[in-house]
């Protein structure tokens, strides 16, 4: 990911950014129960483009940073097989998998900062046609 800084007002920055995302993925073939899974290599290269902004302040000694994000994923190039299964013998028709062209992910983050403890709170979310996702989480990092 490349992005730079720039700063809007004395606490606030924003945050452009451009990237690449290669993917590469390989599954090894299993038998259960009856029905066999053929191995399958996926190789995936996405494009990147999002903003984040942020905005710092310190109360007393604890650094307070609010943090809003959104980004766009574009799939450029997708090699996926087809799922290839068998049940006794019998072959069932294959399943064709396809990467979503185009989809976006966006977010909140508030994080605490002291000078060895940094604690944060996230909420990542993505969109795709006809799919959601909604993520959170809670960090804790202690540094000696």
């Amino acid at each position: 990911m490349l992005g730079s800084n720039y700063k809007l007002f004395s606490t606030t920055h924003i945050k452009p950014m451009l990237g690449l995302k290669y993917s590469k993925i390989r599954e090894a073939s299993y038998l259960e129960d009856n029905l066999s899974i053929a191995s399958v290599k996926e190789r995936t290269i996405e494009g990147i483009l999002g903003v984040k902004l942020a905005n710092s302040n310190t109360l007393k000694s604890v650094i307070i940073t609010p943090e809003i994000y959104a980004f766009a994923h574009k799939n450029i190039k997708s090699k996926i097989p087809s799922a290839q299964t068998n049940i006794i013998d019998n072959r069932i028709l294959p399943i064709y998998i396809r990467k979503l062209p185009l989809s976006f992910s966006y977010g909140a983050k508030l994080s605490l900062k002291t000078k060895s403890i940094e604690i944060g709170i996230n909420y990542n979310g993505t969109k795709a046609n006809k799919f959601i996702s909604h993520l959170g989480s809670i960090n804790f990092k202690i540094n000696l």
